[in-house]
């Protein structure tokens, strides 16, 4: 099963949080969170993959502009579970973003794209969002 949420004219900046609070699905292979300018263009993209494109409980970051992918930051540290309801907390730092998960993980991700306001969060694959919000 695959859960999606697409929200555009959505307002980020640095200095906020977002909070994603939502379940892992029972036989998910991975999930994804996009941020960005446009649903093409993404500052953040957090893609934890359970077992999918040859990773296997790993977290792959990474953004894209112009339609190209950067290069892919890999961590193996991996605190998700099938069927498990999860905070993510993702802080907007003017250089960089923090992803932390319930009350101890954390990644660290370069604003690559520089943006001061982002207006897409896309939310795709094995995780059903309960609520989110931006403060």
């Amino acid at each position: 099963m695959s859960s999606k949420l697409y929200a555009k004219n959505f307002e980020f900046a640095p200095g906020q949080l977002l909070k994603i609070k939502g379940v892992v699905e029972p036989e998910a292979k991975s999930f994804v969170f996009n941020i960005g300018r446009s649903d093409n263009e993404f500052s953040l993209h957090f893609n934890p993959r359970f077992d999918e494109h040859g990773d296997t409980n790993t977290i792959v970051c990474n953004s894209r502009v112009g339609g190209v992918w950067g290069e892919e930051q890999r961590d193996h540290a991996f605190p998700f579970k099938h069927g498990e309801d999860v905070k993510v907390f993702i802080y907007y730092k003017p250089d960089f973003f923090e992803v932390k998960v319930s009350d101890d993980f954390l990644v660290k991700f370069p604003n690559r794209c520089d943006d001061q306001k982002l207006a897409f969060l896309g939310v795709d694959g094995g995780f059903k969002v309960v609520s989110f919000k931006v403060q």
